[in-house]
C-alpha cells in the first residue's frame, strides 16, 4: 500500500489493516517499493509518483484516484482541469483505476474501461474516541482546509461568517488533537467547495459524519451513500445565511440529521467494501497466471465475489 502526506497516510492504515483482515499480507510504504517484491501496489493519489520504472511482468498496478477533476456534473473546470492534465500522464500505465466519487467515476469510465468505483468509506483512525475534553456547542461553526479557493471564494464566504457567527478561528494547517477538539466542539461543521463546483469531498464529509457531527456542506451533484436533508444538509452561497440561522435555532434536528449521517457512515466500513479493490486483483493474477493456484479457496470464500453497487 502506498501513500503519502498527512491527508493519504490515516487512509493508507486503513486500506492496509482492511486487506489483512482478508488473509492477505499487506505493508504500506511511502513510496513504490520494488524491493518488497508484493503481488500488487496499490498507489493513492497515483500522479504523485513516477511511473516509468513500473515492471508489469512482475507486479500489478492499482492507483486509487483522489482528486477533484471537472466534468459537466460536477463543473470544477479550473482546479480539476490541472488535476486531469496530470492524470492523463499516467492513468493508462495502471492496470486499475479506482474512484471515490460516483459522478467522477462515471465520467472517466466513458473514456477509460480500467477505471471503478471503491467509495472513501469509513475506518477507526476517522472517529475520535472522546480522549479529550470538548465544550459541545462553544462555537457555531468549525470549517477547516485551505482558505482561499479559487478567486479567494472559501476566503470571501468565511470572512463574511466570521463577522455574523462565532467561527473557529483557525482554518489551515488542523491536526490531531487541536482539529478534534475544534470539531467537535462546534455546532455546525461546514464544508466549502475550493473550486466553483458540486464535488463530493469525501474525506472531510466521512469525517465529520463518522464523529456524529451536522454538516452544512455546499451543493453536492452526487453525495452517495448520503443523502442531503437527511444525512447532512446543504446550501447554496444565496442562503448560507438563512440556512446557519435556521440550525442553530433547531438543535434537536441537527442532532437527527447528524445520527442519521453517523449510522450510514458506519455502514460503510472500510472492511465491508475492501473486496472491490481484491477482487479485481484476483481476477488480473488469475488471468496471468491462469494455470497457477492464487489463493486458497477458503480467501476466495470470504470476499464471496459481491456486487454491492450498480456502477
Amino acid at each position: 500500500m502506498v501513500g503519502k502526506g498527512n491527508h493519504f497516510i490515516p487512509y493508507r492504515e486503513a486500506l492496509t489493516e482492511a486487506v489483512r483482515s482478508f488473509g492477505f499480507e499487506a505493508e504500506s510504504f511511502d513510496f513504490i517499493n520494488h524491493d518488497y517484491k508484493p503481488d500488487c501496489f496499490i498507489v493513492i493519489n497515483p500522479f504523485q509518483y513516477e511511473t516509468k520504472d513500473f515492471r508489469y511482468d512482475q507486479y500489478v498496478y492499482a492507483g486509487i484516484q483522489t482528486e477533484q477533476l471537472p466534468n459537466e456534473e460536477v463543473y470544477c473546470f479550473n482546479m480539476g482541469e490541472k488535476n486531469y492534465k496530470r492524470l492523463k500522464k499516467c492513468i493508462n500505465r495502471y492496470d486499475f483505476i479506482f474512484e471515490w466519487s460516483p459522478a467522477i467515476f462515471r465520467d472517466l469510465k466513458k473514456t477509460y474501461k480500467h477505471v471503478y468505483f471503491f467509495p472513501h468509506c469509513n475506518f477507526d483512525s476517522l472517529e475520535y474516541k472522546e480522549s479529550h475534553k470538548y465544550e459541545e456547542g462553544k462555537y457555531d461553526i468549525f470549517f477547516a482546509g485551505w482558505a482561499t479557493g479559487i478567486d479567494e471564494r472559501r476566503k470571501k464566504i468565511l470572512e463574511l461568517l466570521c463577522k455574523r457567527y462565532n467561527v473557529y478561528p483557525k482554518f489551515q494547517g488542523l491536526w490531531g488533537e487541536e482539529k478534534e477538539i475544534a470539531m467537535m466542539s462546534s455546532k455546525i461543521c461546514l464544508n466549502i467547495h475550493f473550486d466553483n463546483s458540486l464535488v463530493f469531498e469525501s474525506p472531510r464529509m466521512y469525517e465529520f459524519l463518522s464523529n456524529k457531527r451536522f454538516v452544512l456542506s455546499e451543493k453536492i451533484s452526487d453525495s452517495f451513500p448520503f443523502v442531503e436533508g437527511v444525512d447532512y444538509d446543504a446550501f447554496y452561497v444565496h442562503n448560507i445565511f438563512e440556512k446557519i440561522d435556521y440550525y442553530l435555532a433547531h438543535p434537536i434536528e441537527r442532532q437527527k440529521i447528524a445520527l442519521n449521517g453517523y449510522d450510514k457512515a458506519l455502514n460503510m466500513a472500510m472492511s465491508n467494501h475492501i473486496h472491490l479493490i481484491l477482487e479485481r486483483f484476483l481476477m488480473e493474477k488469475g488471468v496471468r497466471k491462469s494455470n497457477k493456484r492464487l489463493v486458497n479457496r477458503s480467501i476466495w470464500s470470504k470476499l464471496g465475489l459481491q456486487n454491492n453497487y450498480l456502477y
